[in-house]
């Protein structure tokens, strides 16, 4: 079973999210992740969605994401960053724009760990040695690469990003 999806810049694209929640249906995720730029403001009705969902719905604050419109929809107010335990490894998410890389994070991070982040619009799995794993999903609204929009999946086994339309996979890396 999938334990994480993970999307980032959504921007309020109210027909991405709608896709979103459908892939988190058909994957049968536990817990769904936005690494900020919710864009909440813009979603509507459609953020009823999300609250829906609670409490499997968690997120961190982008550099678009004004607290009051998070007061307005009834939301709490964005983290700048949170923690997550997957197995033996822990998940580091932030938003990108003040912790764009894990030698800045205010908390020790092993090579073990994945550190996530959103704010480029450029999908982004890689692995270097004595470093964390390194997560971005991409935009879940306007890839800024010429690319499709996408998002992550995570497991205990690996971490696959996706294009949203298609589920084409667009990286790969499995966990060790």
């Amino acid at each position: 079973m999938l334990n994480y999806l993970i999307f980032s810049d959504l921007h309020g694209d109210q027909r991405n999210l709608n896709l979103l929640l459908k892939r988190l249906e058909e994957q049968k995720v536990e817990t769904l992740i936005c690494v900020g730029d919710l864009g909440i403001e813009r979603l509507g009705m459609a953020a009823s969605q999300l609250k829906s969902i609670a409490p499997s719905f968690k997120y961190v604050k982008g550099n678009c994401d004004v607290p009051w419109n998070f007061r307005k929809a009834n939301f709490n107010i964005p983290p700048l960053y949170l923690v997550e335990q997957l197995e033996n490894r822990k998940l580091f998410v932030t938003h990108g724009d003040l912790f764009y890389s894990h030698h800045l994070f205010p908390l020790p991070i092993d090579e073990n760990d994945i550190f996530i982040t959103g704010h480029t619009h450029i999908a982004l799995l890689e692995k270097e040695q004595g470093s964390p794993y390194r997560l971005n999903p991409g935009s879940l609204s306007t890839p800024r690469d010429k690319s499709r929009p996408t998002y992550a999946l995570i497991n205990k086994e690996e971490i696959v990003i996706k294009e949203l339309e298609t589920q084409k996979i667009v990286k790969r890396l499995t966990l060790k």
